[in-house]
């Protein structure tokens, strides 16, 4: 079962304060879900940590809103495998920059 995050600043800081044991992240799957006032559109993005071969690896949830995912995305229209392939380019080099 994975753990759920709400924000991406908790997931870093674990990357962060684990990364002696951990030797990769993909992110598996990106769902966009309803859109609200306030929030923007929701998202669940499943990340996957792979560890070192001593410990198990390791699957969270990221609950977050558009508010934080358009950081990732470009000032333009895309097709929805577009916008998931500029958000998984742009939380890979993030979470490669906290494990470095």
């Amino acid at each position: 079962m994975a753990t759920h995050f709400s924000e991406l600043n908790s997931l870093i800081d674990f990357l962060n304060h684990n990364k002696a044991g951990i030797g990769d992240t993909k992110i598996t799957s990106i769902h966009k879900g309803n859109f609200n006032t306030y929030e923007g559109y929701q998202y669940c993005i499943g990340i996957k940590i792979f560890t070192l071969p001593k410990y198990k690896n390791k699957q969270f949830m990221w609950d977050t809103n558009s508010t934080y995912i358009f950081d990732f995305l470009p000032d333009k229209d895309l097709t929805a495998k577009e916008e998931d392939n500029f958000i998984i380019e742009g939380l890979q080099e993030v979470f490669a920059s906290a494990l470095n």
